[in-house]
């Protein structure tokens, strides 16, 4: 078995591109696409101390808006979802790569939309600070996608059997 790794923020057309698998979060919005849950993506919405010492920390989804939103995709207008709302935000600074994003984040850029696991330690150290604790940002979860229509090789299916072994073992340690 080969194993060749495409790394990107970007969604790729699967079909097109003649790809075995893809490891993707959030809602699936290709049909002749097939999802397998790998993982929850708890997310946190956080801001560096130097930011919120200039702007102030958010105290509600509406004043959210008005703040300086590092927004991860290509849309300058997104929406971020919460349990039990969503608010449309204008990125103040648009980047695909989340780990640039997360980095503008720590620099006091701005507030920054992030899985959990991304930014958990510089939570702890207190590099980052978790805002709007008590509105529960929606998980993204982490789906293993493959094409619909494709008769997977045994060699796909063993592959995918180890992720999700991999990725359970990861969601025990991870609580």
């Amino acid at each position: 078995m080969q194993l060749q790794l495409l790394m990107s923020d970007d969604v790729k057309d699967m079909l097109a591109e003649r790809l075995d698998l893809a490891i993707r979060y959030g809602s699936l919005p290709d049909s002749r696409l097939v999802g397998r849950h790998l993982l929850p993506n708890k997310r946190v919405l956080c801001a560096a101390p130097n930011y919120l010492q200039q702007y102030g920390a958010p105290m509600s989804l509406t004043e959210l808006a008005r703040h300086r939103c590092i927004v991860i995709g290509t849309r300058n207008e997104t929406e971020w979802r919460f349990r039990d709302s969503s608010i449309h935000v204008k990125a103040f600074i648009l980047c695909n790569d989340g780990e640039a994003c997360h980095r503008l984040a720590l620099q006091g850029l701005g507030v920054v939309m992030k899985s959990y696991w991304d930014v958990a330690e510089d939570l702890q150290k207190g590099n980052l600070v978790q805002l709007l604790a008590d509105e529960a940002v929606a998980d993204a979860p982490i789906n293993l996608i493959y094409p619909r229509s494709q008769d997977l090789a045994p060699r796909v299916k063993v592959f995918m059997r180890f992720l999700q072994e991999k990725m359970a073992q990861l969601a025990q340690q991870m609580g």
